[in-house]
């Protein structure tokens, strides 16, 4: 190592010395832990690389996750959808198969080895890769997060014209939801 080269260029080690400083700063606190939520739940990303799928369908997956995700669902519809010009009033229900799909990160590891009698054997292991916290706790790595599928939408509406708003609402929720339009049902409201 040429210590001239080092001297010259002091703001590198400047630098070096506060990245050093500031990991021995952040070794103090603890992580704050971070639980998803229901909106975490909808938001998704595209990687698929050195990934499994681990469903919620354990022990954590309860009716009242997927009833808060329904739920979610519902208030928000009929917000917006009660905002649509022509429609007085409007109620939603939604229903969903799962409450989404955690995509963890994998560590894949295959091995074969042939034998004397020709044959070739493969082993494979399959690890699921998990992050370390300060506080000695390992949690799977997240890639990626699906959100839940729709099983069906049922809307009904008290509308200025019944014919108009059930085509936008059933556009607005094909939309929003990625449903298909034959899992919506759009009926008009009870004159009261």
């Amino acid at each position: 190592m040429d210590w001239k080269t080092l001297a010259k260029n002091k703001w590198l080690l400047a630098i070096a010395a506060i990245g050093m400083l500031l990991l021995l700063i952040g070794s103090f606190f603890p992580p704050q832990k971070a639980k998803p939520t229901v909106s975490a739940m909808t938001s998704g990303t595209g990687q698929e690389n050195n990934s499994t799928e681990t469903s919620d369908n354990g022990s954590s997956n309860t009716p009242t996750q997927a009833a808060l995700v329904e739920q979610s669902y519902d208030q928000q519809l009929e917000q917006i959808l009660g905002q649509i010009q022509g429609i007085n009033a409007v109620t939603v229900m939604v229903t969903v198969d799962s409450t989404g799909t955690l995509k963890v990160a994998q560590n894949r590891q295959s091995t074969k080895t042939a034998n004397s009698g020709g044959s070739t054997t493969t082993t494979e292991n399959d690890q699921v890769y998990s992050a370390n916290n300060g506080e000695g706790d390992s949690s799977p790595f997240v890639v990626g997060n699906e959100q839940p599928s729709v099983r069906g939408v049922l809307v009904t509406v008290n509308a200025d014209d019944f014919a108009t708003a059930k085509a936008e609402i059933i556009e607005s929720i094909t939309n929003v939801l990625d449903v298909p339009a034959y899992k919506i049902s759009v009926e008009p409201q009870k004159e009261n």
